[in-house]
């Protein structure tokens, strides 16, 4: 191999653990929330100015500028342990919540779509729905208990549903997807073929055409004219996703299966 080939592997190596570590660096903003840098520090066990030193690093990331060379952005092992520890999860799970964020996912989307919900169940569905709909606050509202503290705006996120909202959105997501036209989109989803990412991308798509961007929506109505809303626009909601389901159950197998394939494969 030529030299030029191997710093060109290395260049890339070296990219990948940066975006891996600027996602991680999302992640723990994302715990953040809007309470303090010290409040994080003091739960992670890291240094306040070093943690403070790293999100700076990805706000100038953020503003495009290279911080490849950045030494305040790398993270180290041991703080990640004493988070995992903390969220009761494995630090490998640290590390493909990560990969989820460079995927495009919501910061921690896998552990929380899970909170109180077996894999593959209409419950688990439920929360991918939220996902899609921008609610975070149905699970992990506060998991290291910094959101309490000291509010701090310059790095967290804002809030757009408040937990009184939650069980408002989860009444109307399980009646949307309890929808008998839904049902070839719950068995896909029970039997794995349609995965909670698949879902995620689609509905969030879906919402978005229907809807509009969540973000702006969130900062110009209240949580109940949101429900109204989404309410008003149900059959059109349903409507794309039969669509959107049986494209993803083409692309993923061209031959259509009969009642008893779908019973077997489950």
């Amino acid at each position: 191999m030529s030299e030029e080939k191997i710093s060109a592997n290395e260049n890339i190596g070296t990219r990948q653990k940066i975006e891996l570590h600027l996602a991680i660096t999302e992640l723990m903003l994302d715990l953040k929330g809007e309470g303090t840098v010290e409040a994080l520090a003091e739960k992670i066990g890291v240094p306040r100015k070093r943690l403070a030193n790293n999100f700076k690093e990805y706000q100038k990331h953020l503003k495009g500028e290279d911080v490849s060379q950045s030494t305040d952005l790398r993270w180290e092992l041991d703080p990640l342990i004493g988070v995992a520890d903390k969220l009761k999860i494995h630090v490998s799970d640290i590390i493909h919540a990560a990969e989820d964020v460079l995927e495009g996912l919501p910061p921690w989307f896998h552990v929380r779509i899970s909170s109180n919900a077996s894999p593959r169940t209409r419950e688990e569905l439920v929360n991918v729905f939220l996902e899609a709909a921008g609610c975070r606050t149905y699970a992990m509202e506060d998991p290291l208990g910094v959101r309490r503290e000291r509010r701090s705006f310059k790095h967290g996120k804002r809030t757009l549903f408040s937990q009184d909202a939650v069980p408002s959105l989860k009444t109307f997501v399980d009646v949307v997807l309890g929808n008998s036209h839904l049902q070839e989109f719950r068995d896909a989803y029970e039997d794995g073929t349609i995965t909670s990412v698949d879902a995620y991308r689609a509905l969030k798509g879906i919402i978005d055409s229907v809807i509009g961007n969540i973000e702006d929506i969130g900062t110009k109505t209240g949580v109940l004219d949101f429900v109204n809303l989404l309410l008003n626009n149900r059959e059109d909601l349903t409507t794309k996703i039969v669509s959107e389901v049986h494209c993803l159950l083409k692309q993923k197998d061209p031959k259509p299966r009969s009642g008893k394939e779908k019973a077997k494969k489950r």
